[in-house]
C-alpha cells in the first residue's frame, strides 16, 4: 500500500477542505503584495505551496508514472526557481561550505555504491535548503525583520486552518500503539505536520516581544496545535524556545477590551488539547537525553531487547540499536562512505528517527561528520549577534538540533525550509547594515561579499 492510500484514512473531504483553500490562497496573494523582493516573495509562496500539497496526501503523493509524485515535482521545482532567485555570489558565502561538502559526500555515497542517481532526491533536497538560506537572508536584508517575518505567517494559516478543518469535521489519525487521536489536518504524518506549525515560530521568535494581541493568539493557536497533533517529540525540542516566548509577553500589551477575548481563546483551546491528547512526555525526553549522555546504555545488541523495551519511546531505543548494528556490520569502506541514499528503505521497516545515526548508516562517517560541521558551522555567526536576537536564534538552532536527535527533520522538506530560515535569518542579524550604513565584510571563498 503506497503513502497515498493510506493517508486516505484522515483525508479532509475536497468540499470542505477547497473553499477554506481558496480563502487561504487569497491571503497568500495579500501577502506576496506586501513583499517588495523577489526572495521574499519566494519563501512565503514555497512554504505555502508546500503546506498546501501536504494538506491532500491522497492526491499529491500519487506516482506520475514512476518513482516521482506531486510533490517530489513541486519540490524540484522550487529549487530550480530558488536558484533563478538568489543573488548567486550569495552562494560563495564561507558558512555554505559544510552543506556543499555534504553533498559531496553524498553524490560518493552514490557513486560508491553504484547507484549515481540516488542522489538526484536528495540533492534537490539541499539545493532547495541553499535556496532558503540564501533567499530568507537577502528578503531580510531587503524588507526588513519585521515585515518579512509578519507576512510569513501567513503560510503557516495552512496547516492551522486544515487542522481547526479536521477538528470541526472529527477527523483524526488514530494511533496503532495506543489508540490516541492526533489532528493533522489531512497531512500524510504527525513529524511533518507537527514541524510545519513549529516553523512558524521562527519568525515569529524574531518579532521581538509579543506585545499585540495577534502575535499572542498565533503564539497560542500554535501551542494548541501541536498539543493536538499529537506528536509529543516536538513539544520537547521546543520546550525552551516555547518558554522564552512565552516569558516575552508584557502583562498589559494587550488592550484592555482584548484581554477577556485573547484569554478564553486560548483557555478554551489549551482545554481542548488537554482533554485531547495525552501528554505523557517523560520517556522520550528521557531517551533524548541518554542518547546525549549515556548512549552505551541506550543503544544495546538487538537480542537484549524485551517486547516491553522495543515498545518503549515509540521503539526509538530498539530502532536506534537496529542502526547501529547494521553499521557494524558493514564493511570498512561502508563505514566510511555509507550504503548509499535511503538504503535503509531496502532493510529496516522504519526510518532511523535521529538523524546522525540515519546519515552514519547511509553516509558513512563522512557524512555524519559533515552534517555536523554544517550545524556547528550555521551557529557561529551567533557569536556577531547582538544578546536581543541572539536568545531566540540559539534557541531555535538549539531545538532543532534536539529535533533532530529523535525524529529527522533534515529528512523532510518542511523540516529544511525551517532549518534554511533559521539559518538565513542567522546570517541576516550576524551580517545586517550598521547604524550608519557600513555592512561588515562577510567572508565568502576568494574575498568578501556584500548584502
Amino acid at each position: 500500500m503506497n503513502a497515498a492510500s493510506i493517508a486516505s484514512g484522515w483525508a479532509l473531504p475536497l468540499a470542505a477542505a477547497l473553499p477554506v483553500m481558496l480563502v487561504l490562497a487569497g491571503m497568500l496573494a495579500f501577502g506576496l503584495s506586501r513583499l517588495h523582493s523577489w526572495a521574499g516573495r519566494y519563501v512565503l509562496a514555497a512554504l505555502w505551496l508546500r503546506f498546501a500539497l501536504d494538506a491532500f496526501p491522497t492526491y499529491t503523493l500519487r506516482s506520475l508514472g514512476g518513482v516521482l509524485t506531486w510533490n517530489a515535482v513541486a519540490s524540484v521545482a522550487m529549487t530550480a526557481v530558488g536558484l533563478l532567485v538568489i543573488r548567486h555570489r550569495h552562494m560563495l558565502l564561507a558558512v555554505l561550505v559544510p552543506l556543499y561538502l555534504l553533498l559531496g559526500a553524498i553524490a560518493l555515497s552514490s557513486f560508491m555504491n553504484g547507484e549515481p542517481f540516488a542522489m538526484v532526491e536528495q540533492g534537490a533536497k539541499f539545493g532547495l535548503l541553499l535556496c532558503f538560506v540564501i533567499c530568507t537572508y537577502e528578503a531580510a536584508n531587503e524588507e526588513g525583520v519585521d515585515r518579512f517575518a509578519a507576512t510569513l505567517l501567513i503560510a503557516f494559516l495552512v496547516p492551522l486552518a486544515m487542522q481547526a478543518l479536521s477538528i470541526g469535521l472529527g477527523i483524526a489519525k488514530v494511533s496503532d500503539s495506543d489508540g490516541s487521536a492526533s489532528y493533522v489536518g489531512g497531512f500524510l504524518h504527525e513529524s511533518g505536520f507537527s514541524i510545519s506549525v513549529a516553523a512558524g515560530l521562527v519568525p515569529l521568535a524574531l518579532l521581538g516581544r509579543i506585545d499585540k494581541p495577534w502575535r499572542l493568539a498565533f503564539l497560542v493557536a500554535t501551542l494548541a496545535s501541536l498539543l493536538l497533533a499529537n506528536y509529543r517529540t516536538t513539544i520537547i525540542a521546543l520546550v525552551p524556545l516555547l518558554l522564552y516566548l512565552v516569558a516575552s509577553i508584557p502583562v498589559f500589551a494587550v488592550r484592555r477590551d482584548a484581554r477577556i477575548l485573547v484569554a478564553s481563546t486560548g483557555a478554551l483551546l489549551v482545554v481542548l488539547a488537554m482533554s485531547t491528547v495525552n501528554l505523557d512526555l517523560g520517556p522520550r525526553f528521557q531517551s533524548v537525553v541518554d542518547f546525549v549522555s549515556k548512549p552505551d546504555e541506550l543503544i544495546q545488541p538487538l537480542d537484549t531487547f524485551t517486547l516491553e523495551e522495543q515498545r518503549q519511546a515509540s521503539a526509538r531505543s530498539y530502532v536506534w540499536s537496529m542502526y547501529v548494528d547494521g553499521f557494524q556490520r558493514s564493511s570498512p569502506l561502508q563505514q566510511l562512505v555509507g550504503h548509499g541514499p535511503d538504503s535503509w528503505e531496502d532493510v529496516y521497516p522504519v526510518y532511523a528517527q535521529n538523524t546522525i545515526l540515519s546519515y552514519m548508516y547511509e553516509f558513512g562517517w563522512i557524512g555524519a561528520g559533515c552534517v555536523l560541521l554544517l550545524w556547528g558551522v550555521m551557529m557561529l555567526p551567533l557569536f556577531r549577534v547582538g544578546v536581543r536576537a541572539a536568545v531566540p536564534l540559539l534557541l531555535l538552532h538549539f531545538g532543532f538540533l534536539i529535533l533532530n536527535l529523535s525524529t529527522q527533520p533534515f529528512w523532510l522538506v518542511e523540516g529544511l525550509m525551517m532549518y534554511g530560515m533559521i539559518c538565513g535569518l542567522t546570517l541576516h542579524f550576524a551580517y545586517r547594515r550598521s547604524g550608519d550604513g557600513v555592512a561588515p565584510a562577510q567572508r565568502r571563498l576568494g574575498g568578501a561579499v556584500s548584502a
